[in-house]
């Protein structure tokens, strides 16, 4: 189900001030998000600037090396979240781990996204993978608070959840088109400054 609200502000002391979901991560010490892609797609995301949709990808014609496959994009592109550059919480993602097995160890690096980026306009969160069908999805400010923040914040093992808990743990940012590459914490440490 995917639900867009509009609701853009919190009632604080009876004075309404804007909504910045930042805020609500640094509570539980959250300043980061994560994004893994394949080493070879390094290059383009330094000409490009950062990283763009897979919408914006396809339009420029970029050459790139997917992590997920025709399927999770085609689902992405039947929920119109195929403009969306898609975010983690944590590094210990079910779909890290498959792409691993498939490719090979060191075939992939995370990539440390400033928090901030949540409050950039026309992001979404989504409560679980957005691909999942129980997945709600919506405007950072509305959702982001229906996420177990305490539990992403600890970045625990898989072998250490159970079947919910591994849902959980893959809820997702969505950010609109593009994250600038000023966002991206560890880009000369992946690249070696390059």
């Amino acid at each position: 189900m995917v639900r867009r609200t509009t609701n853009r502000s919190m009632m604080h002391a009876g004075r309404i001030s804007p909504c910045k979901p930042s805020d609500l991560l640094r509570r539980y010490d959250i300043d980061r998000l994560y994004h893994f892609t394949h080493v070879g797609n390094l290059p383009s995301i330094l000409r490009s600037g950062g990283l763009l949709s897979h919408a914006k990808l396809e339009n420029r014609s970029v050459d790139v090396r997917y992590a997920s496959d025709t399927l999770s994009r085609n689902l992405d592109r039947a929920k119109n979240l195929d403009d969306y550059v898609r975010l983690s919480f944590v590094t210990n993602l079910p779909m890290y781990w498959k792409s691993v097995y498939r490719h090979g160890e060191g075939t992939f690096v995370w990539l440390e996204i400033d928090a901030n980026v949540i409050d950039r306009p026309q992001t979404l969160v989504s409560t679980l993978n957005a691909t999942d069908n129980f997945a709600l999805i919506g405007e950072a400010c509305d959702i982001v608070s229906k996420i177990p923040l305490g539990l992403l914040a600890k970045d625990i093992g898989l072998a250490d959840l159970n079947d919910h808990q591994k849902r959980v743990v893959q809820a997702e940012v969505l950010v609109k088109e593009f994250v600038p590459l000023e966002m991206i914490m560890n880009f000369d440490a992946v690249t070696g400054g390059k």
